[in-house]
């Protein structure tokens, strides 16, 4: 195993169990709120390389049963996602409402004016065994995890649009 999956499985993308972390509202720019009418969990982006400032867009996605293949994340395809959104870079993702308490993958791309994705996270989770997750955003394909990437914009015969990969 390389270093980076060496680094994902010790806790790069953070997961803290347990019914007491959950909280009543979210607070900081990078938290979102996720469940199912409430905010059961709270799902906090971590950008230490900044990418926010590097891209245009946002992208949220959230895939049933966990994550999606890393060619799947790291080209931005999203179009098996239950849920998307996709904001400037500098905003932040409205509540994601109306999920079970099951497991998902919850998937951010940082994506610049042509959709090209810049950076990318994913991370599971069991939604009735989570109270906080934490979304780390970086370039998983390059050794230099801060090195901006340049990988594909958008499925063949979809479009960008605003972000978004139609």
């Amino acid at each position: 195993m390389d270093l980076r999956g060496k680094l994902r499985i010790a806790g790069i993308v953070t997961l803290l169990a347990g019914v007491g972390l959950a909280t009543a509202g979210c607070g900081a720019a990078d938290d979102i709120c996720v469940g199912g009418d409430g905010c059961e969990v709270k799902l906090t982006l971590v950008d230490k390389c900044n990418f926010r400032t590097q891209s245009e867009y946002f992208e949220l996605a959230v895939f049933t049963n966990g994550c999606p293949s890393e060619d799947n994340q790291k080209n931005g395809f999203v179009l098996a996602a239950e849920q998307r959104q996709t904001v400037l870079a500098s905003s932040s993702p409205s509540a994601v409402r109306g999920l079970a308490e099951q497991r998902y993958g919850f998937m951010g791309l940082y994506r610049d004016q042509d959709c090209r994705v810049v950076a990318w996270g994913c991370v599971e989770a069991d939604l009735a065994e989570v109270g906080e997750l934490r979304l780390a955003m970086l370039n998983w394909s390059n050794a230099s995890l801060c090195t901006p990437a340049a990988n594909a914009s958008c499925n063949t015969g979809e479009s960008c649009v605003t972000g978004r990969c139609q």
